[in-house]
């Protein structure tokens, strides 16, 4: 049974409650009955989250990184296959240190109760590599074994997917850049251009669209909806209302301008 978290309750609690009080304020404009003008705003709260979660569910399936991203990805993944897997070691050790307890020990590092192994070469690694990495690792106290790599089989993926003693998590390139490499930052150290991030677009966007900035629209909608009932031209604020309270929700749920959870 998945259990529930509780910021996943306050979400729904907050997203419905104020898609509830942007459709009773519009109704209320337009409608004198109260009672009609909430029965309405329930129906139309219904539809609006149920298709907000309905989009959510098949954004969060398409997911993608951008094209700059996915460059960055390829730069790091092929930097890594012109070096040792020493070299390799010592470099996630120097990155995942200035933020993690890091141990190496052989050929895999050990960040707090999870055993990180990269394997880079030119071809997909097998279900070979995993049981290889699993044996290694069997009987330490780590509960969590991640491999690193450039691409994985299938039959890796289903190996992985058995092994009960340890969750086991295979990162291809694209999966570690987003949850290895962009958070701490890594860098490709061999001669390899990279594309340089530039302020386009989507930094403003992020920036925006941020969580972080939940808390700023959800006070400008607040403040428009108590001037709608007090002041002159309603409409208006009824409007700005209903465009910063989009973005509140918005910036709150959306993953794409936000970080994703590491996986360390």
């Amino acid at each position: 049974m998945k259990t529930l978290k509780i910021s996943s309750v306050f979400d729904f609690v907050f997203g419905t409650a104020f898609v509830f009080l942007i459709s009773f304020v519009w109704s209320r404009y337009f409608l004198h009955d109260i009672f009609l003008t909430i029965f309405l705003s329930g129906i139309m709260t219904f539809l609006i989250v149920t298709i907000f979660h309905l989009i959510k569910k098949i954004k969060y399936k398409n997911k993608e990184l951008s094209s700059g991203e996915l460059k960055s990805a390829q730069n790091i993944s092929t930097n890594f296959l012109l070096m040792t897997e020493q070299q390799i070691l010592k470099e996630f050790e120097k990155y995942l240190s200035k933020k993690y307890e890091v141990k190496q020990k052989s050929d895999f590092i050990v960040v707090n109760d999870t055993i990180l192994r990269p394997i880079f070469s030119c071809y997909e690694i097998s279900d070979k590599e995993i049981l290889e990495s699993y044996t290694k690792t069997k009987y330490m106290k780590a509960k969590k074994l991640i491999v690193v790599c450039k691409s994985y089989s299938q039959k890796a993926k289903q190996i992985a997917s058995i092994i009960q003693e340890k969750k086991v998590i295979i990162l291809d390139e694209l999966s570690a850049y987003e949850n290895i490499y962009k958070p701490l930052n890594f860098k490709a150290t061999n001669n390899i251009k990279e594309i340089k991030n530039k302020k386009n677009i989507n930094y403003y966007l992020e920036f925006a669209l941020n969580k972080d900035r939940t808390k700023n629209y959800f006070l400008v909608s607040v403040f428009m909806l108590i001037a709608s009932f007090v002041l002159r031209y309603n409409l208006y604020y009824l409007i700005f209302a209903t465009i910063t309270t989009f973005l509140a929700l918005y910036s709150h749920f959306n993953k794409r301008f936000n970080k994703k959870k590491s996986y360390l």
